[in-house]
């Protein structure tokens, strides 16, 4: 598993799972355009640092779950 990859599937997971938005109504509350969301979402761009940060919050998780590290870190301790 790669980091897009994870970060593509955390930010679309926590979008649809637990706020039930669409691309259009996530990206707007985020500041961001739907095409920008639908990259990330698809793993072909990577959030900057800042939205990283933006969408954590928004989720309510840290940085590390967002990102993947703590399935990574998981995966290393097993």
């Amino acid at each position: 598993m790669n980091l897009s990859s994870s970060i593509a599937r955390e930010i679309k997971s926590h979008r649809t799972r637990d706020l039930s938005m669409t691309q259009n109504e996530f990206a707007s509350k985020i500041g961001v355009s739907t095409a920008t969301l639908s990259a990330w979402e698809r793993g072909i761009r990577e959030p900057s640092i800042p939205y990283i940060i933006i969408m954590s919050e928004v989720f309510n998780v840290t940085i590390d779950h967002l990102i993947g590290l703590e399935k990574m870190q998981g995966a290393v301790m097993s």
